[in-house]
């Protein structure tokens, strides 16, 4: 800075300093911050066998001290007060995106190559009228139904007599996180932090570290008594619901109830209503939010769905079932006192089978919810908190189990299938800056693997299997595989349509059928065993393990399509989600490093406060320093006008513009780039080659990559100077010389959107891209001469040299037939094996990865400068192309992408899926609110907001034929007569290792304890609690097929 002079520092005591800012939050301070840390404690209560005591609250108590909070009112209100307050979307709003009915160009099929798909898929290109439709999005927590809900109930309140007219009232949605983690690569150090976002904040900057969207609220000590492992459980449970009573203390639910007046940072005064929205947490802390047992009976903390019963997760019963959700009721409240007084009062102990027998029906614990003591009387349903989570569920919950399982098939299998399995995996290309990284020497071994890892395996997992596994195993490994590779991709999707969640309902139904039809298929058939130090000692034989399909996780992916209207894409809410969550644990681990590891929890608050308190400052720094710069430049106004201005957009007196000077950068970064910029190139000439002294040069005189070279580069060059279609492709790319799809950047494949052909030909257009690969990136100085010459200097032309590949027809790809799209090579013999392309015209990166089962080749091209050094004059015969590797690659063969405008993907065009559109597009048009259940005001308010939408705000009013008749929020529960639970209760481990514990002992494994040593029982397992009879027929009868299509 220009005011910085070093000689202030003079004499300056850093310690001294930092102390002086740490007094800012203590009691007496004239310059207290109340939004800073507070050092309290909590007493809890603690049972002992056989004792009995007058009441509760004379039962002895255990004080656990140094619980630090902040003031959950004084966070909410420093949030509204920020300087980038402006920023924040304080209304809700409906997200529509309006389509235009007329194709905008030509509609391809983006899912299938097969033949019989043209008819409905393509269409012609006809002029049309220019008529809309209006397709909602879903987004963000401002456009969701939980967001208007809420908006629409406190609107609906009476306005405070005491405020002016001007006073806007705004709803502050309220997202919690919190995680335990370890601080320290060595020893037991670990913190339980909980974090705090605000939804009215977009997801993007909340994504973004520097961004400081993460207020931390807490930190949960641990307890270190030492009793019996029951009431460890019980006090540890007690403690974190404690620390929650104190966090929603009285202020608290004042402003939930009457709001709060603050003076926002856009200057704006706003009456603002805290209400919760999401708590994103892995499965232990879940439950321990929720009061249920782990792993009980109904393990479920949203729905009252029993173990037997998950196993059909996706049929047209669990929906059914899914809809008897857990609420919080007078009649839960009176079982839990009950409960606590038999225990306190009678010295029951708490595993006692009087207790279990109440308790274990419908999985609930001996203690009433934090989030039920002060929202009960407010109608509020706490349970719709617990929404998905993407990382834990899925990436290292189902398709971890099933990845293991999968290893075990081919360790059964022998004949060296792992190892042939972990050298593919390493030869699998890696793709974008961090998309696909470099594979592991050892897959199989699942050493250090994160969540990111398990996702790269499963977007390059069907080429890797293919082959692995014999008929009748492959076919249906490679459509399981596609299915979760699809549904992964879904759910994944920052920006959803009702087509798409539409879309979403159908493929996670037909996930549960694909994965039940494996178990019986494959994990059945198949003698998968566990390997060395898993085997039993007393064993004498393999131990059998099938696929568990009776999990909390697998349960879950059910509830994915439905959040996404309540609370937006699952970016939202994954504790994964690119920097938020996870990545926060990031800063107190680095605070952790600078603590002298003594009471590290105190230092950590101290460290994230300064923090807190420095950033304030530089932003007011900030603010001034703009104010004092407007100022001046509001004076010096006249003079600056006088002063001459130059011309910084086109260099004068014939210079140079400096990125085009050798001497000032040869090649500058792509991110420097403007983003109008269809592509980056080098300016620099400092390597250059004679064209025609390169091609006469004797390594290069009887290449076959450079066959017309010449002829072919100036057919290239001519049609883009003229203006005309480039006709060296068309003759040698017709629909007998399998047109391909290209893409530029920095990939070496890349796709393009293949040009339409109304020639008559079924198979012309069923695939919208051609793909290349790319040879060498240059530019040319070219001048045209001739009558046509429409310029008479010397130009630039940039240019990519491709080899084409061609699309295999005799194996059509795309999700009709649950197969990717497959390429090969164009022999070397055809004319236009290669030729060159406009980088302008690459659409982007393709991720082809080599179809390992069917070899290589030396056919299509003998020894070429074409090739890479370390293929070794050898192509393989097939490619497959990547349509997961993204979500923008998704949705460039779904269709239906808002960001494609005029794209062959821009819509939906295959009849196929648009049919599944129609059918399940009604699932998400909720007619009773999920948060709310039993709330006579709301049901009014839900009828005015979406049963009485205006005509045109929906794009396809189609009813729901898989809605069940009840509604959802029933007051019926299930009897609590029925026998207690035999599954062991793991209980919540306070030092957190609760979740590397498996269900039923061995929930992340995915085994199976419903299955005995000789491996009976698959059928029954898979008959229990499903639509399926053991033949695998699905009651609805909506195939003839075991397999249910999208």
């Amino acid at each position: 800075m220009d005011d910085f002079d070093h000689r202030d520092l003079r004499g300056l005591r850093v310690t001294k300093e930092l102390e002086r800012m740490d007094d800012l939050d203590k009691p007496g301070n004239t310059f207290l911050t109340a939004d800073g840390w507070h050092e309290t404690s909590v007493r809890i209560p603690v049972p002992k066998e056989g004792v009995q005591y007058a009441s509760e609250a004379d039962a002895p108590t255990y004080e656990v001290n140094e619980v630090f909070i902040r003031k959950l009112t004084e966070v909410i209100r420093c949030a509204a007060q920020a300087t980038d307050a402006f920023r924040n979307n304080w209304l809700s709003f409906r997200f529509y995106w309006r389509r235009s009915k007329r194709v905008d160009s030509c509609s391809w099929s983006p899912s299938s190559d097969s033949d019989d798909s043209h008819s409905d898929s393509v269409t012609a290109c006809p002029d049309k009228l220019h008529e809309y439709e209006n397709i909602r999005l879903f987004s963000d927590i401002p456009n969701t139904d939980a967001m208007i809900e809420e908006d629409a109930r406190i609107r609906a309140l009476p306005r405070n007599p005491q405020d002016d007219p001007s006073v806007e009232y705004a709803v502050a949605p309220l997202m919690f996180w919190s995680d335990s983690t370890h601080l320290a690569n060595f020893g037991g150090a670990h913190l339980w932090p909980i974090y705090l976002y605000f939804g009215w904040l977009s997801k993007y900057t909340r994504a973004i570290p520097s961004a400081f969207a993460a207020h931390h609220l807490a930190y949960i000590p641990s307890h270190g008594m030492s009793a019996t492992a029951d009431v460890l459980r019980f006090c540890g449970k007690e403690i974190m619901h404690a620390i929650w009573l104190l966090l929603l203390d009285d202020d608290f639910m004042k402003a939930y109830h009457e709001g709060m007046l603050v003076q926002c940072g856009d200057g704006i005064l706003r009456r603002i209503f805290p209400r919760l929205f999401t708590y994103s947490a892995d499965y232990p802390e879940r439950v321990l939010l929720a009061c249920l047992r782990f792993l009980g009976r109904c393990p479920c903390p949203r729905c009252y769905i029993t173990k037997n019963d998950i196993f059909g997760m996706g049929s047209t019963a669990d929906n059914q079932l899914r809809q008897n959700i857990r609420v919080d009721g007078q009649r839960l409240h009176s079982i839990i006192a009950r409960i606590r007084s038999w225990v306190f009062k009678k010295g029951y102990n708490l595993a006692s089978k009087l207790i279990s027998r109440l308790l274990d029906p419908i999985s609930i614990l001996p203690r009433r919810s934090a989030f039920s003591t002060r929202f009960a009387d407010t109608g509020f349903n706490f349970y719709s908190m617990f929404v998905p989570d993407v990382l834990h569920e899925f990436e290292l919950g189902v398709w971890k189990a099933i990845f293991i399982h999968l290893l075990r098939i081919l360790y059964a299998e022998g004949k060296d299938r792992i190892q042939i399995m972990n050298q593919r995996f390493r030869m699998v290309p890696t793709f974008g800056r961090n998309t696909i990284r470099r594979f592991s020497r050892n897959v199989s071994g699942l050493k250090q693997m994160a969540g990111r890892d398990f996702e790269d395996i499963l977007q390059c997992a069907i080429p890797v299997f293919e082959g692995l596994l014999s008929e009748p195993y492959n076919e249906p490994l490679a459509k399981l595989l596609f299915v979760l590779a699809f549904w992964h991709g879904l759910a994944k999707l920052r920006l959803h349509t009702e087509e798409t969640v539409a879309i979403f309902h159908a493929v996670t139904r037909t996930l549960g059928k694909t994965t039940r039809y494996f178990v019986r298929t494959v994990s059945s058939g198949k003698p998968t065993t566990t390997k060395g130090s898993a085997r039993k000692a007393h064993t004498t034989g393999p131990k059998r393990k099938v696929l568990n399909l009776r999990t909390s996780k697998w349960h879950s992916l059910g509830d994915y399509p439905y959040t996404i209207p309540w609370f937006g894409t699952h970016d939202n809410t994954n504790t994964q989600q690119v920097r938020i969550g996870e990545m926060e644990h990031r800063c107190v681990k680095r605070f952790y490093a600078r603590t002298n590891k003594n009471k590290a929890a105190r230092q950590i608050a101290r460290r994230q406060r300064r923090e807190h308190l420095f950033r304030k400052m530089l932003e007011r720094d900030a603010q001034e320093h703009a104010q004092l710069a407007q100022v001046q430049s509001n004076s010096s106004g006249d003079q600056l006008s006088a002063a001459p201005q130059l011309n910084l957009t086109h260099p004068q007196n014939g210079t140079l513009p400096q990125t085009a000077d050798p001497g000032f950068h040869s090649d500058p970064l792509p991110f420097h780039t403007s983003p109008k910029d269809r592509y980056h190139m080098s300016d620099s000439e400092r390597h250059y080659e004679n064209i025609y002294g390169w091609l006469n040069a004797p390594p290069n005189r009887h290449d076959p990559a450079l066959k017309d070279f010449i002829p072919h580069l100036k057919d290239h060059l001519l049609s883009r100077l003229t203006g005309r279609e480039y006709d060296g492709d068309e003759d040698s790319f017709g629909p007998d010389e399998h047109k391909n799809s290209i893409n530029p950047r920095t990939q070496a494949d890349v796709m393009l959107v293949a040009p339409y052909e109304d020639d008559g030909d079924p198979n012309a257009n069923s695939h919208p891209y051609w793909y290349a690969r790319v040879i060498g990136i240059f530019h040319i100085n070219i001048k045209h001469r001739g009558l046509l010459s429409k310029f008479k200097h010397v130009q630039r032309m940039d240019v990519l040299w491709i080899r084409w590949f061609g699309r295999d027809l005799t194996e059509p790809g795309g999700f009709e037939t649950y197969r990717l799209h497959r390429v090969g090579f164009v022999d070397s013999d055809k004319p236009n094996a290669f030729g060159f392309l406009d980088p302008a015209q690459v659409l982007r990166a393709s991720h082809l990865i080599p179809g390992f089962t069917h070899g290589k080749t030396t056919e299509y091209l003998p020894h070429s400068i074409a090739r890479r050094p370390e293929e070794k004059d050898e192509d393989y015969v097939y490619y497959y192309v990547g349509m997961f590797v993204d979500r923008d690659m998704l949705m460039r063969y779904l269709g239906g992408a808002v960001g494609h405008k005029g794209l062959p993907s821009n819509r939906i065009t295959t009849k196929y899926l648009l049919d599944k559109v129609k059918q399940f597009i009604g699932l998400f048009k909720v007619t009773q609110s999920t948060r709310y259940p039993k709330d006579a005001v709301n049901n009014a308010l839900l009828d005015e907001l979406w049963s009485g939408a205006e005509a045109g705000e929906t794009a396809n009013p189609h009813t729901n034929e898989y809605q069940a008749e009840g509604e959802m929020g029933s007051d019926s529960e299930p009897e609590m007569g029925e026998a207690a639970s035999d599954e062991e209760d793991f209980g919540y481990n306070w030092e957190y290792e609760s979740d590397k514990q498996s269900e039923n002992g061995s929930g992340e494994s995915g085994e199976s304890s419903d299955v005995n040593a000789d491996g009976e029982g698959v059928e029954d397992v898979a008959g229990s609690g499903s639509d399926e009879d053991a033949n695998g027929e699905d009651s609805d009868n909506e195939d003839e097929e075991d397999y249910a299509p999208l």
